[in-house]
């Protein structure tokens, strides 16, 4: 049985495996031409099967141990592009975003009020998801978040203040705005219809923003 053996010799001659097959496609794919293109072909394939042993320690590894190890890699390369790529293109192809539009992001009118007519640092009541934004647009503090974005710690209170919020759009208890310190009350009038005493310092076709007297 041909083994590979650690020798100073076997090196180079799978290293001129690379330039040899070079040499052999400019020749025709006929007689002696196909016959060196067999050959450098046979010595690419056993070079990363050789190296792969010697890593190994494998020791006298046959030229079946060798070229299997050599066809490894790109058998698993080749089952990457037969079962990965397609995949990848048909999921980036049928890929569109969840929403195009954030249907709950503060109007630019809204936005402008926020930063010019609310001090830093006011307390702001709204719904959740529109509180949720308003704390990332403007420097104030919102009186309920989503609970899945704020710490769930006894001072937070996440879920108790989601039901506060609710009960407040539902029922509008004032004293629930009493409650968290809410100098600020932002209203999406699309959503909720909520009657309050407070004074009205801005308002568009999607939102009100009312200030406590």
């Amino acid at each position: 049985m041909w083994t590979l053996r650690r020798s100073a010799s076997g090196a180079p001659i799978l290293l001129l495996s690379l330039p040899l097959l070079g040499v052999a496609r400019l020749l025709p794919a006929y007689g002696f031409g196909l016959w060196l293109r067999l050959v450098a072909a046979s010595l690419v394939l056993l070079l990363p099967g050789a190296l792969v042993a010697r890593a190994l320690r494998l020791r006298g590894a046959s030229l079946t141990v060798a070229w299997g190890l050599g066809a490894l890699g790109p058998a698993l390369l080749l089952a990457i592009v037969l079962f990965c790529i397609p995949v990848a293109v048909h999921g980036f192809r049928q890929w569109s975003p969840a929403a195009s539009v954030d249907r709950y992001a503060p109007t630019p009118g809204l936005l402008h009020a926020l930063l010019t007519k609310v001090p830093e640092r006011a307390i702001v009541f709204s719904d959740l998801e529109t509180s949720y934004r308003i704390g990332a647009y403007a420097p104030v503090y919102v009186a309920a978040a989503p609970p899945a974005h704020v710490a769930d710690t006894a001072s937070n209170h996440p879920y108790r203040r989601r039901l506060a919020v609710i009960r407040f759009f539902r029922f509008g208890e004032v004293s629930i705005l009493d409650r968290y310190h809410a100098g600020w009350l932002v209203v999406d009038k699309r959503r909720f219809h909520v009657r309050t005493q407070w004074q009205l310092v801005y308002e568009d076709q999607t939102y009100a923003l009312y200030h406590r007297p």
